[in-house]
């Protein structure tokens, strides 16, 4: 977010997101565990590693075992772990 200290009445304009999507793949050699595959469709390589950060920050946390035993937490936010990601 870029504001201009001269105009600060402009309205605020977000960037697009790129389009992310995420997946699970059972992880070689231990079928049991799944790694967390991200794609992020965008022509900036900069745009890629900020939201690619954003989202993993946010993927590895809602899946992590430390919240999932903090059932409550995640209930009040509706996330959902999944006890098989090895991250």
């Amino acid at each position: 977010l870029e504001l201009d200290p001269n105009n600060l009445d402009a309205p605020i304009e977000f960037e697009p997101t790129p389009d992310i999507s995420s997946s699970f793949i059972a992880t070689e050699g231990t079928p049991e565990q799944c790694e967390l595959h991200i794609d992020i469709t965008t022509e900036s390589l900069d745009d890629a590693i900020r939201f690619g950060e954003i989202t993993v920050r946010k993927l590895a946390m809602q899946h992590s075992l430390s919240l999932l035993r903090s059932g409550p937490c995640l209930a009040e936010q509706g996330l959902k772990p999944d006890e098989r990601f090895n991250g």
